[in-house]
């Protein structure tokens, strides 16, 4: 009980006080019936309709009725949805434990819709501490969560190790290319796995099997109940019946040799036909011509025979040639005939052609991934691990169990009561089974439980299911619901099936233009799943919204299409002149910079809009997402970059692999010429052909010789100590010194600009993650990564005053005043998922589902059952493309701007079609800026806050209103900006020679570790007496540098006691000199805030001092590094504002000498940034 004790302490010192608490928001009608304790209910919740205020609230009505808070259990999709209920939940809790007996009556009287008893008041006070004394807290978490939870405390029933562990993606990556090298080598020694190795590398590439086989991982408790009981003999019997096969072992050579021999027409014939055709018209000479061609074909190789064939009866697409059976019929009746039933079994072996490819491919595919998965088990089962999909797959084994179920069952009935789901739609079947299987006694009619009967509760919106590609079956919300409700029928227990469709979110028109995209019955059809009329109502009645449509940006007129073949993808930098996307990006961001700079008004809230209120939604992390930050940036607006970025796709992050392959591997000339293009080498082309085409040995060997001729020697030397530093060098240490000592992070961010921060920031970390499992080197450190897809997720929920960039998955639950959604015109590539074809059902009766059918890319490979089924598969991807759409519109609170630009033709079937029929429902055509825009309301336009207080005092009427200062925040300073930091000074755009940041994050590498250790030493020591100085540095770094190698703790020992013991610093140490002196104020109408080492005041003059522990150290002021002047001009201009009155001297303390420079105050003044150059005159 320790762990409550604790809990329930620090949430009580956190607790408000007693008095003017605000009252919970209301439950309107629907949300009354939906948290009623005594039902089973259902709901279905259109966005912003305040589910999770009707999830809490149902909790709070079970707990105000007797149920046992550790018999509740909340399912959540994800782990933020968990943390944030619980946060809403405990808050509301505490509220009723603190507050006064009036605001208790109050709030419970809201929660319940009437008058409180006083026993419900008692236990109202109670609830708080009674959740805070459960030994696990509250039962909110997500499905995966509480499988993990159930499995851990029945290990040995799961048949289970008791100290198993969950992997994350980049452990279970591992898993698979273990699994992988391990199939290639025992394929070696097994010919019926080589042979079906084989047979597949003939159909697809490497990397496409490789992904093949990955989904196959992935899914292999749905493809083990697919082989169960029959294995793949009995599986194929069944994909053959599909197929209409009759061979059991068809094969395709057979087939091909048969049909040619038997089925197709003989020689003679065709020559005949050959003589007759060549009189005739273009059309029958190339009959005849196609003829000869296939005569001339040997019976040695039957695919050429077989495709000179097709060509006398087929067009290119396998299509039968119309034209030709017309001219035959008109001009050769007699040969006609032959022709078309010539051309049916043509078609009809095509047709079996298809099937046997498949049927083939599915065998060995099948053969291949079962031995893979054996592998993968093997070796998730030694290292004692389970992936995600084992956590679902064990806890249905497990309460399936005969004979283990009803013990499980039973020590979970005296815990489980009630179970509420949240996001309901993307929940699966076998997640609904295991709902199912732990509501079974609530549903026997044997509970023995009368006094608490369990309830089960679901919220969720179809409409909104956009996770199918992670298991979600929007189809099973309906299923479930039906499943639930007979369940509750047989047992006479009531079940309520509600519907909230009133928005506390949005806008009234951004809802009634929702209405509008999706009315009607093709509305409603492109949601699929038989979605019921939408119609939603607005809480917020008297709030203005406002919507755009713009014109699609289409190509300029001559501009070159990418899909003709005349447009490439230019290098880093260039943009193609007059391209869609950049004209759009330059619109969007042009539009928010004016939102800003004007300080339009956000009505809702009677303020200026900010940054921070604008969200822009991209259905993918694209080129456009790139340019829409370079615009947004350009202009000044802050953003805060994506969501979620893939390490390894930065151009900065691969600069350094390629740097760390040409260390590992210097004669492999490809990746060299691209390294010396880098960033990080500087050489253009000119460079390259200056040496590279005439050489005789490497690329290596000729750069050698060309930089000692040229005066690249300092690039040769640079080249040649990452040669050494692969040898020697950690990974991480080898990172940190080409970026920091040498250089790299200056030159990558001066090409490449600052969104390789955190790109970088990451790559570090990830480097010094792999270093702490062991002995690390450069070559096991390349090869972790590239095995990996490295990924950052960022929170963006919450955060500084920002644009937010995101996907439309990863805004799901978000909401934003401001939202744009600029991809409009495309739609998702039907071919681009297809892979693993799953046969849940069949036209007719088959046994054995279900099915897996392994099929190409290429639509046209497919039979014709396959093809509708794929069909039904691909129906089923649009409409989730368009219940995106949905969840995109309904993120916005007040404003909502829709845009999108094509390169040759909007893609038919897109959104933006859609939306301007809906739009042109709504209103007339308007015109700004010589661009068509269509805004609903059509009157309304944005107004600046100034507009908004002008228009206020003209209607103000005699009652006391608080001044407008009361409820706006101050307007920006004249001219402000983010706060600039000396020490980050070298960022501004005149800084050729940028410095990195020291992030803490990344460890920085040696360097900067020790100047940490340097700086921590000389703010502290001073303060200590002289001879307690050194022992108290020697137990600083044994604690705080434990990891540094033991010589290098003793010389940063001794430089700091150099520094401290010489006399020429007496001064600087004394008692009256100051360390780490925070400064802040104004430069040329920027804000300035940094912090100065050493700051010595006295009558006579003010002197600011900077620690520095570059090695070697500058041995005139003229040679430091321009970044070091820039922040000591900023400094050296603040102080001289603090102190008119006195001289204000700079110096820089290297310590790895030591030595106090002295700075000029005409090279600072030379070095200052351009903007405080210009302002000073």
């Amino acid at each position: 009980m320790a762990g409550a004790a604790c809990r329930r302490k620090a949430v009580m010192e956190a607790a408000p006080p007693s008095s003017g608490q605000p009252a919970s928001p209301a439950l309107s009608g629907e949300q009354q019936q939906a948290v009623d304790p005594g039902v089973h209910a259902w709901v279905s919740a259109s966005a912003g309709t305040g589910k999770t205020h009707v999830l809490v609230g149902r909790v709070l009505r079970l707990m105000l009725a007797g149920a046992d808070p550790a018999g509740i259990l909340c399912l959540t999709y994800t782990r933020a949805a968990a943390a944030e209920m619980r946060n809403r939940l405990l808050d509301r809790l505490r509220r009723l434990a603190a507050c006064g007996p009036e605001a208790l009556a109050d709030e419970l009287a809201t929660l319940l819709a009437r008058k409180p008893t006083a026993e419900e008041c008692s236990r109202a006070r109670r609830l708080f501490l009674q959740v805070l004394e459960l030994p696990e807290g509250l039962r909110i978490e997500t499905m995966h969560a509480f499988c993990q939870s159930l499995l851990a405390r029945f290990p040995l029933e799961a048949g289970l190790a008791p100290h198993f562990r969950v992997a994350d993606e980049a452990e279970a990556r591992l898993a698979f290319d273990e699994a992988m090298n391990e199939l290639f080598a025992t394929s070696t020694q097994d010919p019926r796995l080589a042979n079906a190795l084989g047979e597949l590398a003939t159909q697809f590439p490497d990397g496409d099997l490789t992904w093949r086989l990955h989904q196959a991982v992935g899914a292999r408790h749905r493809l083990a109940e697919a082989l169960a009981g029959r294995g793949i003999d009995g599986h194929m019997a069944a994909l053959g019946r599909l197929l209409d096969l009759e061979d059991g072992h068809p094969d395709e050579t057979a087939l091909l040799a048969r049909f040619l021999a038997q089925e197709a027409l003989d020689d003679t014939r065709l020559a005949q036909w050959a003589q007759r055709l060549t009189a005739g018209g273009k059309i029958l000479q190339n009959c005849a011509e196609a003829i000869r061609i296939f005569l001339a074909q040997s019976p040695e190789r039957p695919d050429e025979r077989l495709a000179a064939y097709k060509r006398i009866f087929l067009t290119r697409e396998d299509a039968r040639n119309r034209r030709l059976q017309q001219q035959l019929a008109k001009n050769h009746p007699e040969i006609a005939g032959i022709w078309e039933e010539a051309c049916d079994r043509l078609l009809a072996f095509l047709a079996q052609k298809k099937a046997v490819s498949i049927w083939r491919l599915t065998r060995a595919f099948l053969i291949v991934a079962q031995q893979l998965i054996q592998f993968y088990e093997a070796i998730k089962t030694a290292q004692g691990m389970l992936d995600f999909a084992d956590l679902i797959a064990r806890t249905e084994a497990l309460l399936g169990t005969p004979g283990i179920a009803p013990w499980v069952l039973y020590k979970l009935d005296r815990r489980i009561a009630h179970i509420l789901v949240d996001e309901a739609q993307d929940s699966n079947s076998r997640q609904w089974a295991l709902i199912a299987a732990l509501l079974e006694e609530t549903f026997s009619g044997r509970g023995g439980r009368e006094e608490e009967p369990g309830t089960l509760f679901a919220v969720g919106d179809v409409k909104q299911s956009i996770y199918r590609f992670q298991g979600a079956e929007p189809e099973s919300f309906i299923s479930a619901r039906e499943d639930f409700r007979e369940r509750a029928a047989a047992v006479r227990q009531s079940f309520r099936s509600l519907s909230l469709s009133t928005s506390f979110r949005s806008a009234p028109e951004i809802l009634t233009f929702v209405d509008a995209v999706f009315a009607g019955d093709t509305g409603r059809a492109l949601l699929g799943l038989g979605q019921e009329p939408i119609s939603h109502q607005a809480h917020r009645q008297d709030a203005p919204g406002l919507v755009e449509l713009w014109a699609a940006e289409a190509p300029a007129e001559g501009e070159a299409n990418p899909t003709d073949g005349a447009a490439y993808e230019l290098p880093q930098g260039i943009t193609r002149v007059d391209d869609p996307a950049d004209r759009l990006a330059a619109r969007i961001a042009d539009r928010i910079a004016r939102m800003l700079a004007e300080g339009e008004l956000l009505e809702s809230e009677n303020r200026p809009i900010r940054a921070g209120d604008i969200l822009v939604l991209v259905r993918r992390r694209e080129a456009f997402v790139d340019k829409l930050m370079s615009a947004l940036r350009a202009r000044g607006v802050p953003v805060a970059g994506l969501d979620r970025l893939v390490i390894t796709d930065s151009l900065a992050v691969q600069d350094l692999m390629a740097a760390a392959r040409f260390a590992l591997l210097p004669e492999d000339d490809l990746n060299l010429a691209a390294l010396l293009k880098s960033p990080l080498c500087g050489l253009n082309d000119e460079d390259l052909l200056a040496f590279a085409p005439q050489r005789e040995a490497s690329l290596w060997q000729a750069l050698r010789r060309w930089a000692e001729e040229t005066g690249h020697a300092e690039l040769r030397s640079r080249l040649e100590s990452w040669l050494e530093m692969a040898d020697c060098e950690p990974p991480a240490s080898f990172f940190s010194r080409i970026l920091f000592a040498q250089g790299g992070f200056a030159r990558l961010i001066r090409r490449l600009g600052p969104d390789i921060l955190d790109p970088i920031t990451e790559f570090l970390a990830r480097a010094h993650q792999f270093g702490e499992r062991g002995p690390a080197s450069l070559q096991h450190f390349l090869q972790w990564l590239a095995r990996q897809r490295q990924e950052i997720k960022r929170d963006l929920e919450e955060g500084r005053d920002e644009v937010r960039i995101m996907t439309i998955h990863g805004a799901k639950g978000l909401e934003a005043p401001i939202v744009f959604v600029p991809e409009t015109c495309s739609v998702p590539k039907a071919d681009q998922d297809r892979g693993l074809l799953w046969i849940d059902s069949a036209p007719e009766d088959l046994s054995g589902l279900p099915l897996l059918a392994v099929v190409p890319r290429s639509r046209k490979a497919l039979p014709a059952r396959l093809e509708a089924l794929d069909a039904e598969r691909i129906a089923r991807e649009r409409e989730e493309y368009w219940r995106l759409l949905y969840v995109a519109l309904t993120r916005a609170r007040d404003r909502l701007y829709l845009c999108g630009w094509y390169r040759s033709r909007p893609a038919p079937g897109c959104w933006y079609e859609r939306l301007e029929e809906a739009m042109r429902s709504l209103l007339d055509l308007a015109d700004e800026e010589e661009w068509t825009v269509l805004r609903y309301p059509a009157d309304r336009l944005p107004r600046t806050a100034e507009e908004g207080r002008r228009q206020a005092a003209i209607t103000k009427q005699d009652s006391i209103v608080p001044a407008s200062w009361m409820r706006t925040p101050p307007p920006p300073e004249a001219g402000s900006r983010r706060v600039l930091s000396p020490s980050r000074a070298e960022y501004e755009e005149d800084a050729p020679d940028a410095m990195p940041p020291f992030s803490p994050r990344t460890g920085g590498g040696d360097g900067i570790t020790r100047g940490r250790l340097l700086h921590s030493l000389l703010q502290h020591l001073p303060a200590l007496p002289p001879e307690e100085r050194q022992p108290a540095a020697e137990r600083f770094l044994n604690q705080q540098a434990e990891r540094l190698p033991a010589a290098e703790r003793e010389s940063i020992l001794a430089e700091t006691m150099a520094v401290l013991t010489d006399p020429a610093f007496a001064p600087l140490f004394s008692p009256e000199a100051k360390a780490e002196v925070p400064i802040t104020g104004m430069l040329a109408g920027r804000p300035v805030a940094g912090r100065i080492d050493r700051l010595l005041i006295t009558d006579e003059r003010i002197l600011l001092v900077d620690y520095k522990s570059l090695r070697p150290a500058p041995r005139t002021a003229d040679q430091v590094p321009g970044a070091y002047l820039r922040q000591m001009a900023l400094y050296h201009a603040l102080l001289r504002q603090a102190f008119p009155d006195r001289p204000v001297e700079a110096a820089l303390l290297w310590t790895a000498v030591p030595r106090l420079m002295p700075l000029p105050e005409s090279l600072l003044t030379a070095a200052a940034p351009s903007w405080l150059s210009a302002a000073q005159g």
